[in-house]
């Protein structure tokens, strides 16, 4: 979801359905549930320091877990107004190394720790967020109950560190102001708080004590075993990163050590042995060694560019990703997509939408379509010589209607387009742009049976597209050894999932190829702008995610 959310204008169950794109009836069932806690499945993960586990909840509905995703995009966008610059945790464009480089050579660091984070920002507080948000105490109420489990936040749901950061806002601004008072800094990264100052004298059990203060008012305390006080010299920690050098954050010597010493048995004795050894298998070793070195690249890239010039010397380099290969065509083989296709030809713009749909979600789109235009009454329909739905000859009031229904199916959308030297396009420039389209989609799903819907027109028939089909199997079967199904079905306009690309082309049509565009076209853009997850521009080969394809218009 790339527009701002007015959550004021939530009105009713409803429209939250609608604004998050999900089904009202899904949303009362969840309601109806004291606890909620069935929509959830539990899992406990070991902490990084192998002591203990972290409860931890999963939306076990996908559509559930695509909501919570909407609404915390939405509030992420809230950030800059009522989440504090000294919060660094799940902020985006904020990073542990970020956190870290504030306290970076400090006389003395201390660390405090928030017992029960989560689990401790209770149904209430929540309320009052959502309550700030939209003025209205049943809306509130209704998105508290829906991002909250057995009363409180849970760790694992995507809108709980979002929800978290708001509601630490004005705790943020009394630690910030503790901190200054005391002349140190103050940053939060989750439940980690770090405070660090030059002021060799700090009263360091005061300032315990008057933090412990702030946070009690909030029904908040510290977990006092994980309290931390360094001085310089000592080794210096925030967020896992060493502060004690002036110039930036540094990775740990005691992982650097690790790594080195791992990388030295795996020569010395081999990836397998050395991986047997440590009653670890070869897959999984080498994987958790990778990690670590991707996340050393992230910190210091010359180290971790010398440790992964290591990796790719070992023997077990190429028989792991000869294994990663496998392992991820042996998931893929699972997969069933349909692949519809639409072409539009605007001035002298020529473009083509792919709508990729996975099968479990193929008949319920189809089906959910089929009992919409049922519904509809014979006057908001036109005559459209045998169309069911076309997005440039329907109405303003059943585009929208088709818009808001679109925004709930589960299909993903892309788009090629080109600019041509006439206002007319020939089979060449159809099958580059089909080609192009196809190909980018087979290749990154390979080992699926996909299924292949076109329309056909007096410039393209069956055969050209048979033979380009061909080209590309012929193609990818090459390079990587593998057998790719493909079954292609002419269709036509009766078909009411073809609705789907054509008025995915016609609103990027009127959003950002038109040169005067109404305010109301763009906003149906926008309602469907997470359904497009590329846009390609052929002719300067520029590919804009769904994050940047705002920008097209201002180009």
């Amino acid at each position: 979801m790339n527009q701002v959310v007015d959550f004021s204008g939530l009105s009713n169950l409803r429209s939250i359905a609608s604004t998050f794109n999900t089904k009202l009836e899904f949303l009362e069932s969840i309601l109806k549930s004291p606890t909620r806690s069935e929509f959830y499945q539990k899992m406990f993960i070991l902490k990084k320091n192998g002591k203990g586990y972290r409860l931890v909840y999963k939306a076990i509905n996908k559509s559930l877990s695509l909501f919570h995703k909407n609404l915390s995009t939405s509030l992420q966008k809230l950030e800059k107004e009522f989440v504090h610059d000294c919060a660094y945790g799940f902020v985006k464009g904020k990073s542990t190394f970020d956190n870290a480089k504030i306290h970076l050579n400090r006389q003395i660091l201390v660390q405090f720790d928030i017992e029960n984070f989560f689990k401790s920002i209770n149904y209430e507080n929540i309320k009052k967020i959502f309550f700030q948000l939209c003025k209205n105490d049943d809306i509130a109420s209704i998105l508290t109950s829906l991002t909250t489990v057995n009363t409180s936040l849970v760790e694992g749901l995507h809108t709980s560190p979002v929800l978290a950061n708001l509601f630490f806002y004005d705790l943020d601004i009394q630690l910030f102001e503790l901190a200054q008072k005391h002349d140190c800094l103050y940053t939060r990264y989750a439940d980690d708080i770090t405070f660090s100052t030059n002021f060799k004298d700090i009263n360091v059990k005061k300032l315990e004590k008057e933090v412990s203060a702030i946070l009690k008012e909030s029904n908040l305390s510290l977990n006092n075993e994980k309290t931390r006080i360094s001085k310089k010299g000592q080794p210096q920690y925030v967020t896992g990163l060493s502060v004690s050098n002036p110039e930036f954050p540094r990775i740990p010597r005691l992982m650097k050590k690790k790594i080195r010493q791992e990388l030295y048995y795996i020569k010395k004795y081999g990836a397998e042995d050395h991986f047997m050894n440590k009653k670890e298998k070869l897959y999984d070793g080498m994987q958790r060694l990778n990690g670590w070195i991707i996340y050393c690249h992230a910190i210091e890239k010359e180290l971790a560019k010398k440790f992964q010039d290591q990796i790719l010397m070992t023997d077990a380099y190429t028989d792991i990703h000869e294994y990663n290969k496998r392992l991820r065509k042996k998931e893929k083989r699972k997969e069933e997509l349909h692949l519809y296709f639409d072409e539009t030809l605007y001035e002298n713009y020529f473009g083509m939408s792919c709508v990729l749909i996975q099968d479990e979600n193929h008949q319920d789109i189809s089906n959910d379509l089929n009992t919409f235009y049922d519904q509809l009454s014979g006057d908001q329909l036109i005559p459209k010589k045998g169309r069911i739905f076309h997005y440039c000859e329907d109405s303003h009031d059943v585009r929208g209607q088709i818009v808001d229904r679109l925004r709930k199916c589960d299909f993903q959308a892309y788009i090629v387009f080109s600019k041509l030297e006439t206002n007319s396009y020939t089979k060449d420039d159809y099958l580059k742009i089909f080609y192009k389209v196809l190909f980018d989609r087979i290749h990154k799903n390979y080992d699926c049976t996909v299924h292949i819907y076109y329309e056909e027109n007096n410039k393209i028939k069956t055969a050209d597209i048979d033979d380009l089909v061909e080209d590309i199997k012929d193609k990818l079967n090459n390079q990587t050894s593998m057998v790719i199904s493909i079954n292609i079905q002419k269709i036509t306009k009766q078909n009411h999932l073809s609705v789907i690309p054509d008025y995915v082309l016609g609103l990027f049509k009127d959003a950002y190829l038109k040169k005067e565009r109404k305010d109301f076209e763009i906003r149906y853009c926008q309602k469907l702008s997470n359904k497009i997850r590329l846009v390609i521009d052929l002719d300067t080969n520029k590919y804009y995610s769904r994050h940047q394809t705002l920008s097209l218009s201002n180009e």
